[in-house]
C-alpha cells in the first residue's frame, strides 16, 4: 500500500531535479557574465555535457519509460548547448 509520505516524498524529489534543470541556463548565464565560463569551454565540454545528460536523465528520472528520460537529456542537452 502507497503511504502518504512516499507520494509527498517523491513529489518534491521531482520537483526538485526539475527546478535545477530550468535554473541551469540562468546559472551557465550568470557565469558566463562574470567570466568563469567561456562559449570556447562549454563547446569542448560538449562531449562530457552529453554522457551526463544521459547518466542524469537515468538516475533522476523515477520511471523506467525512455519518454521521460529523453525529455531530461534534451532539456539539460538544449541548455548546454545552446547558450548565448
Amino acid at each position: 500500500m502507497i503511504m502518504m509520505d512516499e507520494v509527498a516524498n517523491f513529489q518534491m524529489l521531482t520537483l526538485a531535479g526539475c527546478g535545477l534543470a530550468f535554473e541551469l541556463p540562468v546559472v551557465l548565464s550568470i557565469l558566463g557574465w562574470i567570466g568563469l565560463v567561456s562559449s570556447r569551454g562549454m563547446f569542448r565540454f560538449n562531449r562530457y555535457a552529453i554522457v551526463l545528460a544521459v547518466v542524469l536523465g537515468g538516475v533522476l528520472t523515477p520511471s523506467t519509460d525512455p519518454s521521460p528520460n529523453a525529455c531530461w537529456q534534451a532539456r539539460s542537452l538544449g541548455s548546454t548547448t545552446f547558450q548565448s
